[in-house]
């Protein structure tokens, strides 16, 4: 995050993926300065997620943009490559929702987006297999765990990621599952 580029936070909903884009551009700004980060929301579906970062927006003085067409993306992103750090904040959909598969292939057009996926700590493990499953096959740039404060043990939520990464990378080498 801090050398730049466009990101996107994917993963469940209620999982903390807006309160996170939000902490990352408020310590951009604080590290590099005003004018450097943009906000970029593909979350129509939530009241008042464009709101929140809107109002964000306003306090660190960088442009918020709504993402509501199937093609804005790709312009939008465009329209700000002035900026340095570009964070977009996508809607969380359940595993398998018809959405989230429409989101990710969003996703897939636009060159040069990092997905990083979004996770509670506190969820039971089969919650985290699952959104592992559903967002872990599209390139992922990394995780972010959220939520930490509001479980006893990382146990569970590291070892599904170890467990779901080396999976990945056995079937990636062709070594099967």
């Amino acid at each position: 995050i801090e050398q730049g580029g466009p990101f996107a936070f994917v993963g469940p909903t209620g999982v903390g993926k807006t309160p996170t884009v939000a902490n990352l551009a408020a310590r951009y700004v604080l590290n590099h300065g005003r004018g450097k980060v943009a906000i970029v929301t593909t979350d129509t579906y939530r009241v008042g997620a464009h709101d929140q970062l809107k109002a964000l927006g306003r306090i660190l003085q960088v442009p918020v943009r709504s993402i509501e067409g199937e093609h804005q993306l790709n312009a939008v992103l465009s329209s700000l490559k002035q900026y340095e750090l570009v964070l977009v904040d996508t809607a969380g959909f359940r595993q398998g929702d018809p959405k989230q598969i429409e989101q990710e292939s969003l996703l897939d057009v636009c060159p040069g987006v990092q997905r990083v996926l979004v996770l509670a700590a506190n969820s039971q493990q089969q919650i985290l297999k699952a959104s592992l499953h559903a967002y872990g096959n599209s390139p992922l740039r990394g995780c972010i765990f959220t939520k930490l404060d509001e479980c006893a043990s990382l146990g569970e939520a590291f070892g599904a990621v170890c467990s779901h990464a080396r999976e990945m990378l056995w079937h990636w080498a062709g070594l099967g599952w």
